[in-house]
């Protein structure tokens, strides 16, 4: 049953990629379309954007993975005591109901 889905799903994608390479929308194919969209300053600023700011998480990801990944809170002993009492809690209500 999977091989047929997976089939169905290759067919799909086959044929509206075929479709979108030759048949003309217009002037343009729907690929020729979406280069054209892709070209104007707009898009541009869009990847020069997102690519900038992949940079900066990326430099922030390793910067946390230098300092060892700890976050930059720390659970107190309250904390902890809370979620205890939260969890015990819970687990009592669950037991009350079976």
């Amino acid at each position: 049953m999977r091989i047929f889905r997976w089939l169905f799903w290759l067919l799909l994608i086959g044929t509206v990629g075929w479709l979108g390479a030759t048949v003309k929308v217009g002037r343009r194919t729907l690929w020729g379309h979406l280069r054209a969209i892709a070209g104007t300053r707009e898009a541009q600023e869009l990847a020069d954007d997102t690519r900038h700011e992949a940079q900066q998480l990326a430099e922030r990801l390793k910067r946390l993975m230098a300092d060892g990944g700890a976050p930059s809170e720390q659970i107190t002993d309250e904390d902890r005591a809370g979620l205890r009492r939260l969890v015990k809690e819970r687990t009592q209500a669950v037991e009350k109901l079976k």
